[in-house]
């Protein structure tokens, strides 16, 4: 481990592209498990599934994210309080670094630390980092508390001088053999305080003037758009206050350059461009692909891909953007995805006589209402 200030770790890696065959030690992980685990400033991964297919690779965790991230702060403060320490608070500022790694690790696949950790948490006396990577959708925030436990440079950093922590967790589409998802965790400890901290439980909030219009954002959607620069980012200034979805489940606000949009379960994610757009003409979250689950992603000539809670849609220069949910979403994640030989979707879906068509660059895939089967042409 190193012994500057901004603490790490040196745990064990595994390409997340390779089989899983890390075994994790027993005791308080599941025996049937395997996985990896990670510290860099302090990192671990852990638990992946037995035999399932690639076509279950976009289904949502069996634990919403915002109660696995209750469960990774509790566990993290109970075994301090078991040794006799301190709980560590959490703050706001330090969940917005966490989250963002997370979700930069889902988007590119790579399970790794953050080289910028360090200089983003800048102004704390002390930093740290450990994460986790599962390749179960029953996996939860306990079971990466317990790969922790059990790792001993990643133990050291949860029972640490810190005072306070932060907790990113994110969700990417399955992408080694016999995994279901791939579900990545991220802690960040700190100590001591710096201006402008605020903790998670009692957010503040954040007003705007727009052509004379005063709007008001809080909470989650509030550090998401403040973590990614503000009015100065792309998504400039506030169009809307913080608004409830039709559903009642989630929030979200729309802004001059994209909306920001919250689900219990998925967590603040930014949605912007022709992907907005194509989400807004399906029927915004309650559309077939539903709410926003990651945010979008650069993937190879020069395309670009969302998650969403219930499909994705993609983009490129040539063929603009388009969705893939249900059944073709399946049958496209068991081909390799945008990599395979279907390539890009050159449509959306379209209804035809006796069911559904969908035009790839590689062909085209019909779903047969009568037998429920996808053909590919």
């Amino acid at each position: 481990m190193r012994t500057d200030r901004a603490r790490t770790g040196r745990g064990l890696r595994a390409p997340a592209r390779r089989a899983l065959s890390c075994l994790l030690a027993a005791g308080a992980l599941v025996g049937t498990a395997t996985g990896t685990a990670a510290a860099a400033p302090a990192a671990v991964p852990a638990a992946a599934p037995a035999a399932v297919t690639l076509g279950s690779a976009l289904a949502a965790p069996t634990t919403d994210l915002a109660t696995q991230k209750r469960q990774v702060v509790a566990g993290v403060n109970a075994e301090r309080a078991a040794h006799g320490l301190a709980p560590l608070t959490e703050l706001g500022d330090v969940s917005a670094v966490s989250q963002r790694w997370a979700e930069a690790q889902a988007a590119s696949g790579q399970y790794r630390h953050n080289p910028d950790f360090s200089a983003q948490l800048a102004g704390y006396a002390g930093k740290g980092e450990i994460i986790h990577l599962s390749y179960r959708n029953s996996t939860d925030g306990n079971w990466a508390v317990r790969g922790w436990i059990g790792s001993a440079p990643h133990h050291a950093i949860m029972l640490g001088d810190f005072t306070g922590m932060g907790v990113g967790i994110a969700v990417g589409p399955a992408r080694v053999p016999n995994a279901q998802t791939e579900i990545y965790y991220v802690v960040n400890t700190v100590e001591g305080t710096r201006p402008a901290t605020t903790t998670v439980s009692a957010p503040t909030t954040g007003t705007w003037t727009n052509r004379g219009a005063t709007h008001r954002l809080q909470g989650a959607i509030l550090a998401r758009y403040r973590s990614i620069g503000g009015p100065g980012s792309v998504l400039g200034l506030p169009t809307t206050s913080e608004l409830t979805t039709p559903d009642g489940t989630g929030r979200y606000t729309h802004f001059e350059g994209g909306s920001v949009y919250w689900a219990p379960s998925t967590g603040a994610q930014v949605v912007r461009g022709a992907i907005r757009g194509t989400w807004s003409a399906l029927g915004w979250e309650a559309s077939p692909v539903g709410y926003p689950a990651g945010e979008e992603f650069a993937v190879r000539d020069g395309g670009r891909v969302q998650r969403f809670s219930r499909g994705l849609v993609y983009w490129t220069p040539k063929l603009g953007a388009h969705e893939v949910h249900g059944a073709f979403a399946r049958h496209y994640a068991a081909q390799g995805w945008e990599n395979g030989s279907l390539g890009y979707p050159r449509t959306g879906e379209r209804p035809v006589r006796g069911g559904v068509r969908q035009e790839f660059q590689g062909g085209t895939l019909t779903w047969d209402r009568a037998t429920g089967r996808v053909n590919r042409s």
